[in-house]
């Protein structure tokens, strides 16, 4: 396969994960869009066997890269060291235990393709609690409150949610991740090039979020809003005057900070 003919990075990040390998790799193998798809496993010094999951698909599909760092590394480090390796135009995240629709790609490539203008595109995301789930399959609990892109809420609510497609030149005009982060990073990031990148949003869900215990956010908790905290007030800007805390209406004190319970989408 010609590197010329990727239209996406798909940067998938490791770190004890191996159970989740698998099924991830067969995720991505299975998008519409997968032969015109680089993905790049990044193993950060994972004590677990992943490499031999990801070498064994190595061997039929040779879009797949995978590169083991000597020390464990940030999410975000790790994200950034595929961005410097990628030869696509588009990048996105995929998660070990998060899946997609067989089109997310596809739909997601093909907003920014139409479009010009925009710079990230992001849909909404069904969220269950039952490790090992397909798209399509799984019990949902909730989905991410994922809208209409509003600069103000994004101070409030991470709109473009866990797997969202961007541009690459994002990263040429505004840097890459900040890699001091621990799990705020891409929320740090969005909200630093709000100003002048733009935002669409597809209404249709593409997307599966794996609501976890030992989840990255779970495991964080209070660093994570301690490290969104600390982004909002490195971006607030000046012309809006003083940042205030957020008003939440009756429906978001009801439901999880970033999601809607299922029980609303019946």
């Amino acid at each position: 396969m010609q590197t010329e003919a990727y239209r996406v990075t798909a940067i998938v990040s490791t770190y004890k994960s191996e159970r989740f390998m698998r099924a991830c790799l067969e995720d991505l193998a299975s998008q519409t869009l997968f032969p015109q798809t680089e993905v790049i496993v990044i193993d950060s010094a994972s004590p677990e066997n992943e490499g031999a999951i990801v070498r064994e698909f190595q061997e039929r599909h040779p879009n797949i890269r995978y590169v083991r760092t000597d020390q464990r590394e940030t999410l975000y480090a790790a994200w950034n060291r595929a961005i410097g390796l990628s030869a696509a135009p588009y990048l996105t995240n995929a998660n070990t235990d998060d899946r997609h629709a067989p089109d997310a790609f596809a739909r997601l490539a093909a907003v920014l393709d139409k479009c010009p203008e925009v710079d990230v595109v992001y849909a909404r995301t069904a969220i269950t609690c039952v490790a090992g789930s397909r798209f399509g399959a799984a019990p949902i609990t909730g989905y991410f409150k994922a809208r209409k892109f509003d600069r103000q809420r994004l101070f409030y609510d991470c709109l473009p949610g866990p797997q969202p497609m961007w541009r690459r030149s994002l990263h040429d005009r505004f840097g890459l991740f900040d890699p001091a982060f621990v799990s705020s990073g891409d929320y740090e990031f969005w909200l630093r090039i709000s100003g002048q990148a733009r935002f669409e949003h597809v209404r249709k869900c593409l997307g599966l979020f794996l609501d976890s215990s030992n989840g990255l956010m779970r495991r964080t908790g209070s660093q994570a809003e301690q490290e969104a905290e600390l982004a909002r007030d490195r971006h607030w800007p000046k012309e809006w005057g003083t940042r205030t805390a957020r008003k939440r209406s009756w429906l978001d004190h009801w439901t999880r900070r970033s999601t809607y319970r299922q029980l609303m989408k019946r």
